[in-house]
């Protein structure tokens, strides 16, 4: 029997998933451009995200752009008359 041990994705590998799903490619064929032997993996990670490409975390932006979206956050809400 073939040990069932689970090969998780690489952050380049999720990145190519996204872009590729984004493209329209099918699970199958996303599967085979990462060489993996069934589609099941990637099926698993499309799912939990509901086919929908996870946020970028504020770990991946510049300081630049985190300090703009602080200073927008920070600023009063305009009052509608």
């Amino acid at each position: 029997m073939e040990g069932n041990a689970r090969i998780w994705f690489t952050p380049k590998q999720k990145a190519e998933l996204w872009e590729r799903w984004k493209n329209g490619q099918c699970v199958a064929d996303i599967a085979r451009a990462l060489e993996r032997r069934n589609k099941s993996g990637v099926y698993r990670v499309l799912a939990l995200n509901g086919g929908i490409a996870p946020a970028k975390s504020s770990g991946d932006q510049s300081p630049c752009s985190r300090q703009k979206m602080r200073d927008r956050s920070a600023r009063p809400a305009r009052a509608n008359s």
